[in-house]
């Protein structure tokens, strides 16, 4: 696939963008010069054996984590609540 003047036309109205004659030149180059790099790692042969390293997780697990003392200190601060659950202003209308 090669691009020329009138694709790249095409992908502007489809942009809705006005390219002026210039601007529709440089894109082709500059598109036809990246496909033309994206063929050449197409034709690398790449027949080595796939990487088998050791896979291995180093996350922690998660804690659930209640301290009562914090959570009723944020429960007193909180401008707005019913009881024990927090009133904030509606995000969707």
């Amino acid at each position: 696939m090669e691009f020329d003047k009138e694709k790249i036309q095409h992908l502007a109205k489809l942009c809705r963008m006005d390219l002026t004659e210039e601007e529709k030149e440089s894109f082709a180059k500059d598109l036809n010069k990246i496909l033309d790099y994206v063929n050449q790692i197409k034709d690398l042969e790449l027949d080595c054996e796939p990487f088998t390293g050791l896979w291995f997780n180093d996350f922690r697990e998660d804690e659930v984590f209640i301290d009562e003392e914090i959570r009723k200190k944020i429960i007193e601060n909180f401008p707005e609540k019913e009881g024990e659950w927090l009133k904030v202003p509606p995000v969707l209308r």
